[in-house]
Order: C-alpha cells, then sequence, then structure tokens
C-alpha cells in the first residue's frame, strides 16, 4: 500500500485539477457559485480513485454499490469535462452563454448513457463476403465482457447467453477481457457460457493477466478450444477452416515467460482454406510478420465507450470499432459486449456480433 501512496497522491491531485476546471466553467455565470456543485464535485475527486481501489480490496463485494456509486460518477465526470471544454472555447470565441446549460446538458446526457443497463447488448448482424462454402455460416462474436464487474455478474451473463443462442449460430468466438475480478470470485459466474454447445474458442486479453488466474483452462472446463499462439481447424463442405488465436499483445508485461505471437498461431503445414485470427487487440495485425490470414477479430476498444474518449483511442489503436483493411488484412474492432469502468456508453454500443457470410 505504500508503494500505491505517492502515485496514488499524483493522480488524486490531478484529478482534483480536473473537477475544478468542470466547477469554475459551470458556475462561470453564477454571482453566487452554487454550493452543492461545489460539495458534489469534491466527493467526486475522491470517489474516482476511491472506487478502483475499492475494486481491488477484500471489502469490494460488502460494499459493491460505493465502488458502482464511483464509477457511474467517473462516467460523469468525463461526460462534464467534454462539455466544459464547450463552456471555455464558447466565452473565448462567442457571445457569453450562461453556464448552466452544463449541469442540464449534462444530467440528461448521464442518464441517457445509463440506459444500457436497462436493455443490454445488441444483437448486430455484419454481412460478410466470402467464399461460396461459407456461405450461411453465422458466426457470433463477443468482446470484452468484463464480467465480475458490479453490474455485470451471471444474471447479465445468462441474458448474453440467451440472446446467442437465439441467433442460431454455427460458431462463436469471445476475443478477452471476458472477466474483470478475482478468479476465485469470478469463475463461477461463468457458468453459462457451458449453455453453448457449438463451436466455441477463447483468447485471453489484458483483463485476465490483471486480475491473475487460469483462465483458459476454465474456458476449456466450459467446452471452449482456449487458443494460445494455437489454432484449430475446422470443417464445413470438406474445406478447412482455421481459427486461431494469441494471448493479448501486452502479456509479456505480466509475465516474460508468456509472448504473443500471430505467426506460430497461424503457421500450419496442412493446406487451410480459410484463415480467421482471434486477438484481444486490433494492433496485433502489426505482430503479423510471415503470416497472413483472412479475418483478424479483435476487441479491446470498447470503440471509446464514452464520447469523446473514441477520439483519443485511435491515437493507440489502428481501428476503434467496425472493419478496416491493414496491411492487406482485413480488421475487425469489437465494441464491447460489456463494458469497463463506467455502466455508461455515449455513442457507442454494448454488442452482440453476427457475421453472416454471404
Amino acid at each position: 500500500m505504500r508503494r500505491m501512496a505517492l502515485p496514488l497522491t499524483i493522480i488524486t491531485f490531478f484529478i482534483g485539477l480536473l473537477h475544478w476546471f468542470i466547477y469554475s466553467m459551470a458556475s462561470q455565470s453564477f454571482t453566487v457559485a452554487p454550493t452543492w456543485l461545489a460539495v458534489l464535485l469534491t466527493i467526486g475527486v475522491v470517489f474516482m480513485p476511491g472506487s478502483l481501489l475499492l475494486s481491488m480490496s477484500s471489502y469490494r463485494e460488502r460494499l459493491r454499490f460505493l465502488t458502482q456509486a464511483g464509477y457511474i460518477w467517473m462516467g460523469v465526470f468525463t461526460i462534464a469535462f467534454f462539455f466544459a471544454l464547450i463552456q471555455l472555447t464558447l466565452s473565448l470565441f462567442s457571445a457569453p452563454v450562461h453556464s448552466s446549460w452544463m449541469l442540464y446538458a449534462t444530467l440528461i446526457i448521464s442518464l441517457w448513457a445509463l440506459r444500457i443497463n436497462i436493455f443490454g447488448p445488441k444483437v448486430i448482424t455484419h454481412k460478410v463476403n466470402g467464399p461460396e462454402f461459407l456461405r450461411g455460416l453465422r458466426k457470433i462474436h463477443i468482446s470484452d465482457l468484463h464480467v465480475g464487474m458490479p453490474m455485470l455478474r451471471q444474471p447479465w451473463l445468462q441474458k448474453v447467453v440467451d440472446r446467442i443462442l437465439a441467433t442460431n449460430p454455427d460458431l462463436v468466438v469471445v476475443t478477452g477481457d471476458l472477466v474483470d475480478a478475482p478468479y476465485e470470485e469470478t469463475a463461477a459466474l461463468l457458468d453459462p457460457l457451458a449453455q453453448i454447445k457449438v463451436p466455441k474458442f477463447y483468447v485471453t486479453g489484458n483483463h485476465e493477466y490483471i486480475r491473475g488466474g487460469d483462465w483458459e483452462s476454465r474456458l476449456r472446463d466450459l467446452g471452449f478450444h482456449s487458443l494460445h499462439n494455437s489454432h484449430q481447424i475446422i470443417h464445413r463442405q470438406d474445406k478447412k477452416i482455421m481459427i486461431a488465436g494469441v494471448p493479448d499483445r501486452s502479456v509479456r508485461g505480466f509475465s516474460r515467460n508468456l509472448q504473443s505471437n500471430p505467426d506460430i498461431a497461424l503457421q500450419t503445414a496442412v493446406p487451410v482454406d480459410y484463415k480467421v485470427l482471434l486477438a484481444h487487440q486490433p494492433g496485433s495485425v502489426f505482430d503479423l510478420k510471415n503470416e497472413k490470414c483472412d479475418l483478424l477479430l479483435s476487441g479491446h476498444t470498447h470503440g471509446g465507450q464514452i464520447f469523446p474518449f473514441g477520439l483519443f483511442a485511435r491515437l493507440a489503436n489502428p481501428v476503434v470499432s467496425g472493419f478496416k483493411t491493414i496491411n492487406g488484412i482485413r480488421v475487425f474492432a469489437h465494441q464491447g459486449t460489456g463494458y469497463w469502468g463506467p455502466p455508461m456508453r455515449w455513442f457507442t454500443r454494448c454488442e452482440i456480433v453476427v457475421f453472416e457470410y454471404i
């Protein structure tokens, strides 16, 4: 805990400055600044780092509601900060606008962003051109479920599984960040995934390594092919389809004994008619040196989750959502079936993706 004291102090100070900026912009047009706003923002300064610490403590289950409140504030803060930047721009370059609009806009957009907890992930269908033998194949792609977050528990996962089964899939793939809580608390929450009986495949994301635990073995127990720089061959109309997978590309940062190597995953002495690579990060496309694949499926970006973070996500990822061809390889970035942190989305969606080959 002592090792965290200095960085935590620096982070809290920085968060405090950002909250002060929101306060100064929101109260700009008031003769007397609202006291309740100052109190609310002060609580928010404590809640943001506090919720993260609480989520990693032994009290996380008993005080889950406090963790959730902190995460919600994180989302509200993000939206308020964006509007504060707009207010600053308006005050510098146009006629004065009463800053109270910030408070109303933040409240309305925050409530709108919370709607995902009512409706759950949306089933999105993409028509994909492919060779003749793939026509009619329905492949389901889920990613970044973050099971174990305060509102993403087993009942939520059961709804996800029910929606997957309703699509009548031929195969299912999971591209990492399946979980976001300690192994001993979360492993049993994944039981609904056993209800999926079609061929199913899994690769790890960075959060599996952050939380610790042998998630690849757990998924094998649930009937998945856990792909770790490896592949499986499935057959369709006497043709061979390779489903290859790699662990998260940051895995060496967690253990020097681990690596993410898509070239190894795709290597084969057997002729294959179609190759799919599963990787948590879309940036894994740059790790391909000798091998090629027809389609790379990834997640990690959440589509930015809460606008305008998608703009920053584009600085770190070659594609944030949807399809993009990179080095001759078609890459798809999933926006996430769940979410991380704030149970909120703005200009993005929670999705279960159906690839239907035509």
